[in-house]
């Protein structure tokens, strides 16, 4: 397993371990090392989404929460944890160590701590089909970056800061797939994204990929299918 494959497996079974009872998101963003950073959040109280952009929970609760980790390596960096972290030899580790690594020393008791009125207000009306599309697009995100020895991102990652055109690339994309944010709720390669509502983008075509998955389709079988169209389009940008 490539080590890009490695690391985000590992955050999928975090998040297959913790979404469907407190919550527990990821969110992407860039930084100065390669595909950026995975933050971490509940869905109850989030620090980044269309209304906050708080990369970590310290601007919120003034002290320092070791709720971000780095996507090229494993290690959490020092302004979230107070000191830089690193996971020793997790180039040879296998993802279950990987995985182990990150419960440890992600501040993850503390947080569902921290909210957990909030978190139960948000069971009380988020449905079973709502956690597993959710988990289907971060596994079908996963699939879709292991063929290119990437790493999931999100639309905006794909596109250059100096393309003058990316804002606009970024908005046409949202508006098909029904998103007003790019935040929590998109990923995926180039030319081909996947929300947290059961649908991809495929360079203009939006594909109902929850109805695939009721129809018996397994994950692998909708991200194989999906690079098929994309391979079968011209050559596009992020979708």
């Amino acid at each position: 397993m490539n080590p890009e494959r490695k690391i985000f497996k590992a955050i999928y079974l975090l998040l297959e371990k913790y979404h469907r009872l407190y919550g527990l998101e990821v969110y992407l963003f860039s930084g100065g090392h390669g595909a950026g950073y995975a933050g971490f959040q509940v869905a109850a109280n989030r620090c980044w989404d269309t209304h906050h952009n708080d990369l970590n929970y310290g601007a919120i609760s003034g002290r320092p929460l070791p709720l971000v980790a780095y996507l090229p390596h494993v290690g959490i960096p020092s302004w979230a944890a107070g000191r830089q972290l690193e996971m020793v030899g997790w180039e040879t580790a296998r993802t279950l160590a990987i995985l182990d690594w990150h419960e440890r020393n992600l501040a993850l008791a503390s947080l569902f701590r921290d909210n957990a009125a909030a978190i139960a207000r948000w069971r009380a009306d988020y449905s079973v089909e709502q956690s597993e599309q959710y988990l289907l697009m971060i596994n079908l995100a996963g699939l879709l970056a292991a063929k290119a020895s990437d790493f999931p991102r999100l639309p905006s990652q794909c596109l250059s800061e100096y393309d003058p055109t990316a804002v606009d690339q970024v908005r046409t994309q949202l508006a098909r797939l029904g998103l007003e944010s790019e935040h929590h709720g998109v990923m995926g390669i180039p030319g081909c994204m996947v929300t947290r509502h059961g649908k991809a983008l495929v360079g203009e075509e939006v594909v109902d990929v929850w109805q695939r998955r009721l129809n018996g389709d397994t994950p692998q079988q909708i991200a194989d299918a999906l690079l098929r169209m994309k391979n079968d389009l011209s050559p596009v940008g992020c979708g």
